[in-house]
């Protein structure tokens, strides 16, 4: 017998793994040949998923941003782009399911093999992450044959009841800061989007937030060749959805796919391709029963086990750096750019709190008091606690942390460091399901003692399987020794009155 059967949406730990890149890129044709690199970037991005029997494949590329010094001394920069593919073990992952996946770059390394190569090796963090309707068969604990006790079991859940990806054209335009060089070519931007705001109404679902950008560009002046600023653009995006109204349960993810942007005079016009993700969800509870016996009989049981994962909300904030940094040989006049990212982020949630742990990663272009470029570089260790009313013990923490404002400033032979960092981070809850999916009547097989029995507790035992051992109800046993409680210590003494 089982006679209620649910689907409940639940979420598999995200697994992480490394992809490696390693191989030559060269300089385009007709670009002054590199006398010296100051600095690389790199921006890594996601494509396809593909969920398979316990483990999953991706692909995606890496885009390399370098600036460099020719022979003459002036500053140049490309971009080159390599792919990759990738595929991971994932233990609980089967065909069918939906797959979702972040990438980022965690460490680059480069060597000039000559003026027009460089030789690159990348480690790419890749976080994989599955969810699936998963149908639950399970024993109503509402509608039990007569003589059957049974432990209950109510599981809250959540349910998907709609799931829409799509992608989104953003366009705006900025004013450069006052005070700023001219612009004479943008020559990198990166960036990243986050979702302040969703809601549903009158059958739309809708995702509001902005996007963050850095820029640097190149002036035309010797004496400081490049500058960068920072800014951001509003977006805002709703779908249809059948049913979705006020009370629905919304979550919305964003990813920045595609950024670029041309500046006219003092005009920077910006344009972005986000890829949003929208599901609705709906609260579901399953009245089921984790075991059951009789009392006139035996029961065959048919039983599940499985670990139900479910999104127990999403925070998200900011925090600020400043640290100093010595410099290298050369005594650093002023700064051009200072771009940062984070590498190692992760989070353990405890009550009322998160603790965050990171590794910031920061590049300084400047040049020195000969009108030379340099390029100097620093890992920073992060460690701190935010405030996060909805985090518990226990709970498992997904955190991704982005850089914005990031400034660097001349203290003598050193920088100052400053950087705003905003971090986004999903909670989850995870509880081990035992449930009984089907129930059978069957004859009594082996008579059980009849009459008073008295009992003395072992080790481990419980109220219940001392009843279900006995074929009597934990009503009775609480009817015959007052006060009993449903852990037993070892020694306590029952009195049983047992029918059959």
């Amino acid at each position: 017998m089982s006679d209620q059967g649910l689907y409940v949406l639940n979420h598999a730990q995200g697994e992480l793994s490394q992809a490696f890149i390693e191989g030559e890129i060269s300089l385009p044709a007709g670009r002054p040949e590199m006398a010296k690199v100051i600095m690389i970037r790199a921006k890594a991005d996601a494509g396809t998923v593909e969920i398979l029997d316990k483990k999953a494949m991706t692909d995606g590329t890496v885009t390399l941003f370098i600036c460099y010094l020719c022979e003459e001394g002036q500053v140049h920069a490309f971009e080159s782009v390599t792919s990759f593919k990738h595929t991971a073990d994932l233990e609980n992952a089967r065909p069918g399911m939906l797959g979702r996946v972040q990438v980022w770059v965690s460490s680059l390394d480069y060597s000039m093999t000559d003026s027009r190569r460089l030789n690159i090796n990348a480690i790419i963090n890749v976080m994989l992450q599955t969810e699936e309707d998963m149908e639950i068969e399970a024993v109503s604990s509402k509608s039990l044959p007569a003589g059957v006790m049974a432990r209950p079991l109510n599981i809250q859940a959540k349910a998907c009841t709609a799931r829409m990806s799509r992608a989104v054209q953003v366009e705006g335009e900025l004013e450069f800061p006052q005070g700023l060089p001219p612009v004479e070519s943008i020559l990198y931007i990166e960036g990243f989007a986050t979702v302040k705001d969703q809601f549903c109404e009158d059958g739309m679902a809708a995702a509001e937030g902005d996007i963050r950008f850095g820029i640097i560009y190149s002036t035309g002046d010797a004496e400081a060749p490049l500058a960068q600023f920072f800014g951001n653009v509003p977006f805002a995006e709703s779908v249809s959805v059948p049913g979705a109204e006020e009370d629905c349960d919304i979550f919305a993810q964003v990813h920045l796919k595609d950024i670029q942007a041309t500046a006219e005079e003092n005009i920077v016009d910006l344009r972005a391709v986000l890829t949003l993700d929208i599901m609705l969800q709906q609260d579901t509870e399953i009245q089921t029963v984790s075991d059951a016996y009789s009392t006139a009989g035996d029961v065959a049981l048919e039983t599940r086990e499985f670990k139900l994962r479910k999104r127990a909300g999403t925070v998200s904030g900011s925090f600020a750096v400043r640290e100093k940094a010595t410099c290298g040989e050369e005594m650093p006049l002023k700064v051009l750019a200072a771009f940062a990212t984070v590498s190692s982020a992760r989070a353990q949630a405890e009550e009322n709190k998160l603790i965050i742990e990171a590794v910031l990663n920061y590049n300084v272009i400047y040049m020195d008091n000969r009108s030379m470029a340099h390029g100097f570089s620093e890992e920073i260790p992060l460690r701190v606690e935010e405030t996060v009313p909805q985090a518990q013990s226990g709970m498992e923490v997904e955190i991704m942390l982005f850089p914005e404002q990031v400034q660097a400033m001349v203290a003598g032979n050193a920088f100052d460091i400053r950087a705003l960092i905003n971090w986004q981070a999903e909670l989850f809850s995870s509880m081990d399901i035992k449930l009984v999916s089907g129930l059978e009547l069957r004859e009594q097989e082996q008579k059980t003692r009849t009459g008073i029995v008295v009992y003395f507790a072992d080790d481990g035992d419980t109220l219940w399987n001392v009843a279900k051992r006995y074929r009597v109800s934990c009503e009775e046993i609480s009817k015959y020794n007052p006060g009993v409680a449903e852990e037993l210590k070892a020694g306590d003494k029952l009195i049983l009155m047992c029918k059959r």
